[in-house]
């Protein structure tokens, strides 16, 4: 895991020296994603809130559709009362 992180960093320092924003993005949460894997909710949260304001300047429609749904909270399923069928 150490090695991955290594390696997501190293590119995620590439990528924001060119000004490559998409996969800047996409290195923020794989980051963001190897931090929560390691016990680092704080700093998952962190990249992952920085990752989703990156792809939402992008000013791709497509893009924004998808970061709407993936960030999208979900809900406790309602449970239908007895008798209710």
């Amino acid at each position: 895991m150490e090695n991955a992180k290594k390696n997501f960093e190293i590119s995620l320092k590439i990528c924001e020296e060119i000004d490559f924003k998409q996969d800047f993005a996409w290195n923020l949460s794989n980051l963001g994603n190897i931090y929560g894997s390691l016990g680092d909710m704080q700093k998952r949260l962190e990249l992952l809130e920085k990752a989703l304001v990156v792809k939402e300047n992008l000013n791709n429609p497509f893009q924004k559709k998808a970061n709407r749904t993936c960030t999208t909270i979900p809900h406790e399923p309602k449970i239908a009362p007895e008798g209710s069928n």
